[in-house]
């Protein structure tokens, strides 16, 4: 897998640190945790599709040994053209599970790279980084980086869009269309994505609105939990997500987060008939 999953460079520059298991996800979960018990900090790197397989082994062979092994979740959300059986959509739903996990989705490979070392660095047990199939594409300023989440704040909008890797370029996109029909919105761009970070709720909970834009499957998600947290502190407001629902055809991305809701066109039309449906922002 290591062409498939962009290592070839890495096992030429480090061939004594460089293992390709192949497609056998489950020895590799089980390989990292020896590795991690023995000293060593493990980076697998895995198709999201492919992690599905080794469940068992991400339980009882990493976690309840509390082991610090590092996931590089590539093909993380819709993939395209690689067809209905790749999508990632079911490893955030999956790893929320698993105690102590942190899951870590970053927006571009700047961040990526901050989000690593941080994995590397300062994480002690199960840690995650999902990424997306292909190129890296960018609207924002990539000087507002975090690995844990920023806000983009506009003109004291009471209306709240919250996203997390690459849709951060879309939610980006539509904030600017938005405007330009006189819609304010603000922006709360999560890197970190699990744990929930309690003061969040403490910031997001005044907003009259508040829309999740996500690319992973709605049941376990993290919109989701967010709006358990959201009810438990009493929210009022009017909260909403958009998410899949189920498995999605092979198609382009483009044309999979299209369908979705999820490109900035449709983010912003959404965003337009929530404002319309509980007043404009």
């Amino acid at each position: 897998m290591k062409y498939g999953t962009g290592l070839q460079f890495f096992c030429k520059r480090y061939p004594k640190r460089f293992y390709d298991v192949g497609i056998a996800e489950q020895h590799a979960v089980t390989f990292c945790g020896g590795l991690a018990a023995m000293g060593q900090i493990p980076v697998f790197a895995v198709y999201s599709s492919f992690l599905q397989r080794a469940y068992d082994q991400l339980i009882h062979d990493v976690s309840i040994g509390k082991l610090h092994v590092i996931l590089g979740i590539d093909r993380a959300g819709v993939v395209g053209e690689d067809g209905e059986t790749h999508q990632g959509l079911f490893d955030v739903p999956m790893l929320t599970s698993i105690p102590e996990t942190v899951i870590y989705s970053p927006s571009c490979y700047e961040e990526l790279r901050l989000c690593m070392k941080k994995a590397i660095y300062t994480n002690k047990h199960l840690t995650a980084i999902r990424y997306p199939r292909g190129v890296e594409e960018v609207s924002f300023n990539c000087n507002y980086l975090s690995t844990e989440y920023i806000f983009m704040r506009n003109n004291n909008s009471d209306t709240l869009i919250i996203t997390y890797g690459r849709l951060y370029n879309e939610a980006y996109k539509a904030q600017s269309i938005l405007a330009g029909d006189d819609i304010n919105c603000d922006i709360l761009k999560l890197t970190k994505i699990y744990p929930l970070n309690r003061d969040i709720i403490d910031e997001i909970k005044n907003y009259k609105r508040i829309v999740f834009f996500e690319e992973s499957l709605g049941s376990g998600s993290i919109s989701e939990k967010m709006g358990s947290k959201l009810a438990e502190s009493g929210y009022s407001g009017d909260y909403s997500r958009v998410t899949a629902d189920g498995y999605i055809k092979q198609a382009s991305v483009k044309a999979c987060l299209d369908k979705l809701g999820l490109t900035c066109e449709k983010m912003a039309e959404y965003v337009q008939k929530r404002c319309m449906t509980n007043g404009k922002a």
